[in-house]
């Protein structure tokens, strides 16, 4: 037996975690412009991070399939950055 409106809660819920994992990032990343994006079917997709400050990282975009996956992936470019590792296209100007 199922609880009417069961999946619907279900789905404002993890929605409204995912929207508070994207302020999170936001906050915590500001160097670069963090969506998310949506599928073929119109459903959620990948966690996007397009950097703006070259200073707080090196890959231009950084692609995760969970906000966690791209939160440690935001945090080894903040590291690579820190070490002095060059943004991408820095590395290959004339």
């Amino acid at each position: 037996m199922t609880i009417p409106g069961g999946e619907g809660v279900a789905l404002v819920e993890q929605r409204e975690r995912e929207q508070l994992a994207l302020v999170g990032l936001r906050v915590d990343f500001p160097g670069y412009r963090i969506t998310r994006g949506r599928r073929h079917d119109d459903a959620p997709g990948s966690w996007v991070a397009a950097l703006h400050d070259p200073v707080v990282g090196v890959d231009p975009t950084v692609i995760a399939s969970t906000a966690a996956d791209l939160r440690a992936a935001l945090e080894d470019q903040r590291r690579r950055a820190r070490d002095g590792e060059k943004p991408l296209i820095e590395r290959y100007r004339p």
